[in-house]
């Protein structure tokens, strides 16, 4: 009977963990980068880093050093990324793991200065 119960926790547990987890896969992130060209959409903006990111969701392959920000081109992100492109600041990024806004770019979860 204890082992049921045991078992039954373990289990519980990692369904929760699993619906915790953010859509896709992975998130791509990436340490010490600097923003090379910085794009404005239609309520976008599309960022491309000086390195890939490491690993992300298999729907930005292609795009494996971009980043979108997809709350607005004057969202708080947006205005942080603009700076940090035009003072060539070093980054810390991670990508969210979904590929919503733009298909084929995954969209932007943190950005910060690198440490």
């Amino acid at each position: 009977m204890k082992f049921l119960a045991t078992f039954l926790v373990l289990s519980f547990g990692i369904a929760c963990a699993r619906a915790a987890l953010p859509e896709g896969t992975t998130s791509g992130h990436a340490k010490n980068v600097t923003i090379v060209n910085l794009e404005d959409g239609d309520g976008i903006v599309i960022l491309t880093f000086s390195e890939p990111l490491i690993d992300g969701p298999a729907c930005a392959a292609q795009h494996k050093n971009v980043l979108v920000i997809g709350n607005g081109n004057h969202s708080p992100d947006a205005e942080r990324a603009r700076r940090a492109y035009s003072l060539g600041q070093a980054l810390e990024v991670w990508g969210g793991g979904n590929c919503k806004k733009v298909r084929g770019y995954e969209t932007l979860a943190i950005l910060q200065l690198a440490k």
